[in-house]
């Protein structure tokens, strides 16, 4: 854990290239609730900070045979940029069987018991004792980003394509409506 707290608190010098997602504000202040009075997330002991990761691809290669298939990939974005890809340190949660890339809504039933035990490491998880103190660690979890195609990203975060005429699945706001969107329009679910 140490590793991934002194990594998450480094900043990278004003006026050089960024390189890391720690480089931006908005995951810094990131509260994970809409209100803004809470800590950062990130500022909690303890917190580890994911990207997904879900696409499909034919199994065949560039054979004429089709048979989509995909993985569910957990990145660890506490980790040093040269540590995040190393094949240990990459989290394969499954792998969505083809022969057909699924539909939005049997990706939703696929990912129902992973998005279930996310949601209980978003509270909080307490492992025992272990070597690196008497009384455990304590750790939470969030998603902070996807990493998706265009396809990927409809079925997985419920934006819509480029040809919908809403803005994301959800919406009832129609994309003509677009110059009158003000405080008439606000947020129901």
């Amino acid at each position: 854990m140490e590793i991934l707290n002194q990594h998450q608190q480094s900043q990278t010098p004003k006026g050089t290239p960024k390189f890391d997602i720690w480089d931006g504000l908005v995951w810094r202040r990131f509260t994970g609730t809409r209100n803004i009075h809470n800590p950062p997330f990130m500022s909690i002991p303890g917190a580890l900070a994911f990207s997904i990761y879900v696409a499909w691809f034919n199994a065949h290669g560039k054979s004429t045979r089709l048979a989509s298939i995909g993985p569910i990939i957990f990145i660890c974005l506490n980790l040093p940029p040269s540590e995040i890809l190393k094949p240990d340190n990459v989290y394969v949660a499954g792998i969505i069987p083809g022969p057909k890339e699924p539909t939005a809504l049997q990706l939703n039933y696929l990912l129902m018991p992973l998005i279930k035990e996310l949601k209980e490491l978003w509270k909080g998880y307490h492992f025992s004792p272990i070597s690196t103190g008497p009384s455990g660690s304590f750790i939470r979890v969030a998603i902070l980003t996807s990493i998706v195609d265009v396809v990927a990203m409809g079925k997985l975060t419920g934006f819509i394509s480029h040809s919908g005429n809403h803005f994301y699945n959800f919406c009832t706001i129609h994309k003509a409506q677009i110059e009158e969107i003000g405080p008439q329009f606000h947020y129901t679910h």
